[in-house]
C-alpha cells in the first residue's frame, strides 16, 4: 500500500515542534516529506508570493511550502489570537493568505490556543484519525512522539548549561528560535564567534519556566509567551555573557520591544543589532561581525 506522503515546512514552529512532528506521522506510517535547508530558490518563491512588508521569516515559510507541493498533504501550523494572549497577525492569518497557493484539501491545519492546555492532544487525535481511522495507533503515536520532543528540549537546554561554564568568552545570540535555528540566516554568526574562540548561547537554551520568571525584570509591559521567553533568556544569562547578538525581524513588533529594552541596558554591555534583511541580502554582515567581536575581545565589561 501506497505510503500517504506528508510535507513538513522547515520554517517557523518547525524548527521548535520539528521532532514531535516528524516522529507522529513516521509512526502513523506516513512518509515524512521535510523541505530542504533554507536557500536561495527557496527566499525568491516566497518573496515573490508574498507582499514587500511582510517579515522575512514568513516569505520563508512561503518558500518552504511551495516547495512541497508534491505531497498528498502539507502539515501547517500556526498559533492563534485569544483574550489572553496575542498572537502574530502573520500567523493568526495564514491559512487566508494559503488559499491561492494551496489546495484547501492538502492542508493538514493545528492551531495553538494558549490557554486551551489539553487542546494539542486532541488536535494530534483529529489529524491522526483522519489519516489512518485507527485510534490506538494514533494514541500511541502522539505519546512516542511527545518524548522524543521532551528528550530533544532536554537535551538542548543540557547543553548549553555545560556551555555557559566555559571559561571562554560567550555571546547570547537573541532571536526567535525560527532564526537560531535556520542555517541560513544563523550560520555565518555562529560560524564567526566560534573561528574567534566565542562560545555561542542561543536564547532557546533554556527551560520556559524559567525564562518568562525572568522576563518579569523587563522594564516595559509583555504580550505574547514568546516575547517572555525570550526577554526572559536575556536577562537569565546577563551576568554570564560578554555580549549579544541580536538578529531582527523587521516589520516584527516583538523584536521592536526587544530591541528597546537593549537600548535601555547598552551602557552595560556589548551588543549588536543584525536584521534578518541584511542577512538574506548579505549587507555588511561581515564587517558588522568583525567589529562586534573585536569588541568583545578588547573591552572585559562583564559584571
Amino acid at each position: 500500500m501506497k505510503k500517504i506522503k506528508i510535507g513538513l515546512p522547515r520554517a517557523l514552529l518547525y524548527h521548535k515542534n520539528g521532532v514531535m512532528w516528524r516522529h507522529f506521522f513516521t509512526k502513523l506510517g506516513c512518509k515524512v516529506i521535510i523541505s530542504s535547508e533554507t536557500n536561495e530558490e527557496i527566499i525568491s518563491k516566497g518573496i515573490a508570493n508574498t507582499l514587500s512588508t511582510t517579515c522575512i521569516p514568513y516569505r520563508i515559510y512561503i518558500g518552504h511550502i511551495l516547495s512541497l507541493m508534491d505531497c498528498d498533504y502539507i502539515f501547517i501550523a500556526r498559533i492563534c489570537n485569544n483574550s489572553h494572549h496575542k498572537a502574530c497577525s502573520r500567523f493568526n492569518d495564514i491559512y487566508d493568505n494559503l488559499k491561492y497557493l494551496v489546495t484547501k484539501k492538502q492542508i493538514i491545519d493545528y492551531s495553538a490556543y494558549y490557554q486551551r492546555l489539553s487542546l494539542p492532544f486532541l488536535i494530534y487525535m483529529k489529524i491522526g484519525l483522519k489519516l489512518t481511522w485507527d485510534p490506538l495507533r494514533t494514541l500511541y503515536s502522539y505519546f512516542y512522539a511527545l518524548n522524543k520532543q521532551k528528550k530533544y528540549h532536554l537535551n538542548n537546554i543540557n547543553e548549553y548549561k555545560n556551555k555557559i561554564t566555559n571559561p571562554n568568552k560567550k555571546v547570547l545570540v537573541l532571536s526567535h528560535i525560527y532564526n537560531l535555528k535556520d542555517k541560513y540566516v544563523s550560520d555565518q554568526i555562529i560560524k564567526s564567534l566560534k573561528e574567534n574562540n566565542i562560545i555561542p548561547i542561543m536564547s532557546d537554551g533554556i527551560d520556559k519556566k524559567t525564562a518568562i520568571l525572568f522576563s518579569e525584570y523587563s522594564p516595559i509591559p509583555l504580550e505574547t509567551e514568546e516575547l517572555k521567553e525570550l526577554v526572559g533568556s536575556l536577562y537569565y544569562y546577563y551576568h554570564m555573557i560578554d555580549g549579544v547578538i541580536f538578529i531582527k525581524t523587521n516589520y516584527c513588533l516583538e523584536d521592536k520591544k526587544i530591541s528597546i529594552i537593549l537600548k535601555d541596558n547598552e551602557r552595560d554591555i556589548i551588543t549588536t543589532t543584525i536584521t534578518i534583511d541584511d542577512i538574506v541580502k548579505n549587507i555588511d554582515l561581515e564587517t558588522k561581525l568583525k567589529l562586534f567581536i573585536n569588541d568583545i575581545n578588547t573591552i572585559n565589561i562583564r559584571k
